[in-house]
């Protein structure tokens, strides 16, 4: 007699691993609510008294939970644009995290007789509302209205809550000018692909002022052509190899390496990873004689979707300014036209290290009408 397993189709075990990611987050997802509805409605069934500190900190941690996680469920599976479910989103992160704060300090006197530290505890919570959530309100709600005057507010803040700095590490990878180098990228959450740039900077330790060079481009496939994402997990190793070279006009040094990637399918993100690295001179024995040559003057590395500039989702981004090497790996009907800017509003940029507007691999009129998206040129 059959079972309900055994009529399924033979293919449903593929599919599930194709969406493996997204079953992985929609469970996460569901274990989140189940406990915060769980907590909320068993708080009302063991209290005989709806009333304390303890029983509403209690309701609005739990309850915040779900505020917070449904909104973030919509914009992730891109089924709510990012302004409207930024309200509730933002009200559940201050009822889930200062909710539990304080469920917390509500039972602190059960634990610590020096009521004068119960009360630093308090302040605490108050100080922590105040100079932390206020602030990343205002970013996150200028952010997600597209208005470029909050990028760099933004970035500053950003640095400002993280827990540790910016420390080069003490060993280092060499690279050769001319000589072919691999960049190997781990993890399965591949976003259906995108385009992604390879840039230097000559600061170790990068800040928002840094002036990076674009060393190359890959527009479309980056880092896989792929629907979504792929099988696995995070340290999953998909052989997933960006090609480059260290190009000339790069002169010997001190750098740092940087890939920044645009997403394809997802929230509209820029994600960005470093590394420090040393440039020697060529090494006839590694170097191609097929090698591209970069010209003499680099572009501006890209920005998107932190900088209200925000680009469109199911396209590969065309970038205004790739460089002179560049590398074409998705389809081209993900390629957006050529008359289409690149993304949405006005941002500001910092300094470029262009020097000569014919080396930047675009034509004059392409750059002229792009550049005041994206380019770095404003």
């Amino acid at each position: 007699m059959d079972t309900l397993m055994t009529s399924l189709p033979p293919n449903v075990g593929a599919i599930l691993m194709e969406n493996i990611s997204i079953i992985q987050i929609v469970s996460m997802f569901s274990i989140g609510a189940y406990n915060a509805l769980e907590t909320g409605i068993v708080t009302f069934d063991t209290f005989k008294r709806y009333r304390g500190l303890y029983f509403w900190s209690m309701q609005f941690a739990s309850w915040g939970i779900l505020l917070h996680a449904i909104p973030a469920m919509a914009r992730f599976v891109s089924q709510a644009s990012n302004l409207p479910t930024s309200i509730p989103f933002m009200i559940g992160w201050y009822a889930m995290v200062t909710g539990q704060a304080v469920v917390l300090y509500s039972r602190l006197h059960l634990v610590i007789s020096d009521m004068r530290k119960v009360q630093w505890v308090l302040w605490m919570i108050i100080t922590n509302a105040f100079i932390l959530h206020i602030p990343m309100t205002v970013f996150f709600f200028g952010f997600n209205r597209g208005d470029a005057r909050f990028a760099r507010p933004a970035a500053i803040f950003d640095r400002i809550q993280s827990t540790g700095d910016f420390n080069v590490p003490t060993e280092e990878a060499t690279y050769r000018t001319g000589s072919n180098n691999i960049i190997k990228l781990l993890g399965s959450a591949t976003h259906g692909g995108g385009s992604c740039q390879v840039s230097l900077t000559s600061d170790r330790e990068p800040t928002i002022n840094s002036e990076w060079k674009v060393i190359k481009s890959y527009e479309g496939g980056c880092p896989a052509k792929v629907p979504w994402n792929l099988n696995g997990s995070a340290e999953s190793d998909h052989s997933l190899q960006l090609h480059f070279a260290i190009p000339e006009g790069i002169a010997p040094g001190k750098y740092t390496l940087a890939w920044t990637w645009f997403n394809w399918v997802g929230n509209r993100e820029m994600y960005m990873n470093c590394a420090p690295i040393t440039v020697a001179n060529d090494s006839p024995s590694n170097s191609s004689d097929h090698m591209p040559k970069q010209s003499p003057a680099f572009p501006p590395m890209f920005l998107a979707n932190v900088n209200g500039c925000m680009k469109r989702e199911n396209v590969d981004v065309r970038f205004p300014w790739p460089g002179s090497i560049v590398e074409y790996n998705g389809d081209s009907k993900n390629r957006p036209p050529e008359s289409e800017p690149v993304c949405t509003g006005n941002p500001t940029f910092g300094p470029i290290p262009i020097t000569d507007p014919a080396d930047t691999g675009e034509t004059e009129s392409s750059r002229s009408s792009s550049c005041s998206c994206g380019c770095q040129g404003k």
